[in-house]
């Protein structure tokens, strides 16, 4: 009996020992407006915002006024749900341009990631930031969990002010991190002017899990807020974890066997992505007689095409479809080029 039961724990420590997901770090300048990016509430004043320069970023952010309802603009689709036992990490660039004064900015907004139980808790894992003055906010790590228990950093100050530059934030969920090991969240942000808000759990939090789903910026509601008071910011040149999620989809169209006299095959085809993922590069290259040659880009990535030099005889063409996740797919195609 002893021995069956160790027998099953070692299973239960096993399976959670392997029960953490692959993730990676996600980018997002938004250059252009992602479509895995949404909003939950049409009449906020924040969300996507586009480059102001051809080739430039864009950013995320605008005019964020307290209301009585939840509210986000949010990449919804991180291929699962992230969990306590995940290292999860995000990184930017913060504007903060503008704050009211009367009436004060006294309400909370938080960059990210989160998801909303459906017990009504706000899972939650990044920096809050809340109005401290006319000219000033005050940033902190938030931590919530799936029961609704709640930590906060210690605060960090920040000036508003439109010609105020663009600075670095960062912030790092370490599960077996802290000084008891436990679990701490880090948040680094401001540079220079701004400092770091830490959270290092203990033992009587170990317990508590979250549940999160999507990243980016969120307000949670207010009872009765002053619609007149307001915090004006952006956040840019995004990286955060999300889920590995799959390989890319790779499709050449056209024969599987290519016949040609010419030197040059044209080729094309198309990639697909799970929403949220992208195809970074499409390349193909020429294996003859087992060896292979060196990779060439091809043009596009959901749409792509090259003309591919071929040598006569029989040869075969490789085109591998990379995602932003790092997984490939390879499609292969058999030519045969007669003199």
């Amino acid at each position: 009996m002893i021995l069956r039961a160790f027998f099953v724990l070692l299973g239960c420590v096993l399976a959670t020992a392997h029960a953490a997901p692959a993730t990676y770090d996600r980018g997002e300048n938004f250059s252009t407006r992602p479509d895995n990016w949404t909003y939950f509430h049409p009449n906020q004043f924040y969300g996507y915002q586009a480059p102001t320069h051809k080739g430039g970023s864009g950013s995320a952010g605008g005019l964020f006024r307290p209301k009585t309802y939840f509210n986000y603009y949010a990449d919804t689709h991180l291929n699962g749900t992230l969990t306590r036992g995940t290292k999860i990490s995000a990184s930017g660039r913060i504007h903060l341009q503008r704050i009211s004064a009367v009436p004060p900015y006294t309400n909370t907004t938080y960059i990210c990631h989160f998801s909303r139980g459906t017990n009504g808790y706000i899972n939650t894992i990044g920096i809050a930031l809340t109005g401290y003055n006319d000219s000033n906010v005050v940033a902190t790590a938030i931590l919530e969990f799936s029961d609704g228990s709640a930590f906060i950093g210690n605060s960090v100050g920040l000036p508003v002010a439109t010609d105020t530059p663009e600075t670095q934030w960062t912030y790092t969920w370490d599960p077996a991190g802290g000084t008891q090991g436990f679990g701490a969240l880090t948040v680094t942000i401001g540079g220079a002017n701004g400092g770091t808000s830490t959270i290092n759990l203990t033992k009587t939090s170990a317990g508590l899990d979250f549940a999160l789903n999507s990243f980016g910026l969120f307000q949670p509601p207010f009872v009765a807020p002053n619609s007149n008071t307001y915090l004006e910011f952006n956040i840019s040149r995004l990286a955060y974890t999300a889920l590995l999620g799959n390989a890319p989809k790779l499709k050449v169209k056209g024969p599987h066997k290519i016949n040609t006299s010419t030197a040059k095959v044209a080729i094309k085809g198309t990639t697909h992505t799970t929403l949220g993922n992208r195809v970074t590069t499409v390349r193909y290259r020429v294996v003859k007689n087992g060896n292979a040659g060196s990779y060439h880009k091809a043009k596009g990535t959901t749409n792509w095409n090259a003309n591919v030099k071929v040598p006569t005889g029989g040869s075969r063409i490789e085109v591998q479809a990379i995602g932003d996740n790092g997984l490939t797919t390879t499609v292969s195609r058999n030519v045969q080029r007669t003199p």
